[in-house]
């Protein structure tokens, strides 16, 4: 058994070679963590190399959706974790200035088992995962009884996953990260000043998040008084539209009463025509009577 230990950690040491010291990584569990019903677990994660995170920005996710655990302006945030989660999480503040970011997580249930990670947000850091397997406590003590002989077949297992799994990250470093590494070998990196530098691009992200929030209620206002503006000036045309009606109506009531005097005037006009007829005629009558008188009185005779 303790050969098999032994091989792991020189299998891990040269992991860490090839990774190339100094570069900033998050590390969950390579092995899958076991935790029994209804008890509390602690999933490992931590950034190597360990520094000071308490002023950055920490999130745990569940299979890559569901959030956890949510740390950000020095506590915890409860405000973004699933409702299923929120009080059951916390992480290690005291332990996270040597960059240590492990999760608390209690009262376990079978829903809670799948894969967890680890990660900080506007950084380059790579993610670290930690699985999660839930199991019966009667299941766990069985396991445990040397006479059934499972705990050598379930570490040696372990084991052969670990190792197998190293392998893998060995090439995948290889292929992937080969230019990288030397890059960090010719100039290795200030952890303090990469930390800074950090800490500077998401201040810088937060200023761009307010700058754009900004603009978008500056947008707003200009809007608003557009639609002010368009208000003010349809106010404006429906008053001047008013007068017009006002005036119009008022040119034909003046036109009415024009009319309606012509037509007075016109009467008054015959009226008096009428009259100066019958005066004319009456006059008439009155120089004939005269006349006709000496020829009524013949008539007479």
């Amino acid at each position: 058994m303790r050969f098999a230990w032994v091989i792991i950690l020189l299998i891990v040491g040269a992991v860490w070679k090839v990774s190339g010291a100094g570069e900033f990584e998050v590390i969950g569990s390579y092995v899958p963590v076991t935790a029994q019903l209804g008890h509390d677990v602690v999933l490992p994660c931590h950034l190597e190399p360990p520094v000071d995170v308490t002023a950055l920005i920490v999130e745990w996710k569940f299979n890559g959706t569901d959030i956890v655990n949510s740390y950000r302006s020095g506590g915890d945030d409860q405000d973004p974790v699933k409702k299923r989660f929120k009080n059951r999480t916390s992480l290690f503040h005291d332990e996270m200035v040597h960059g240590n970011i492990s999760l608390r997580l209690s009262n376990v249930s079978h829903d809670d088992a799948g894969n967890y990670t680890c990660w900080f947000p506007k950084t380059q850091f790579k993610n670290g995962s930690v699985t999660l397997t839930v199991e019966n406590s009667q299941r766990r003590e069985e396991g445990d009884d040397p006479e059934t002989g499972n705990n050598k077949g379930v570490f040696i297992g372990v084991a052969v996953g670990v190792i197998c799994l190293i392998i893998g990250l060995i090439v995948l470093k290889r292929l992937g990260c080969l230019g990288q590494n030397r890059q960090q070998e010719n100039n290795p990196p200030n952890d303090g000043n990469h930390l800074e530098l950090l800490r500077t691009n998401q201040n810088a992200d937060d200023q761009e998040d307010a700058n754009d929030q900004e603009d978008a209620n500056d947008q707003e206002d200009a809007n608003d008084q557009e639609d002010e503006n368009d208000q003010e000036d349809e106010n404006d045309q429906e008053d001047e539209n008013e007068q017009e009606d006002e005036n119009d109506q008022e040119d034909e009531n003046e036109q009415e009463d024009e009319n309606e005097q012509e037509d007075e005037n016109e009467q008054e006009d015959e009226n008096e025509q009428e009259d100066e007829n019958e005066q004319e005629d009456e006059n008439d009558r009155g120089e004939r009577e005269p006349l006709n008188e000496p020829n009524r009185q013949l008539n007479d005779d």
